[in-house]
């Protein structure tokens, strides 16, 4: 599961992923994170997967919600691919 955490740290690996909306806009890296940050630069909000690789980010139109495309993986095997919507 993610948590949620007030930070202002950056990712340690490779951004594989950006969203935006009206209101933020967030990566996704390696290093199983993604970071939410507002356009001010003053919120910054990181959730850790503990699991599977974050493939993509999309935020829901008129909400404040974003949907994480995450494909698990045991060792080399692909377990599944689901979504996690972050609120």
């Amino acid at each position: 599961d993610y948590k949620k955490h007030q930070s202002k740290t950056k990712h340690t690996a490779k951004i594989t992923a950006i969203a935006t909306s009206d209101s933020f806009f967030a990566t996704s890296s390696l290093d199983k994170s993604v970071i939410v940050r507002d356009y001010s630069g003053k919120t910054s909000y990181i959730f850790k997967e503990s699991e599977g690789r974050i493939n993509s980010l999309s935020f829901i139109p008129n909400s404040r919600s974003l949907l994480v495309g995450i494909t698990e993986m045991r060792g080399e095997q692909i377990q599944r691919h689901i979504i996690k919507c972050l609120n």
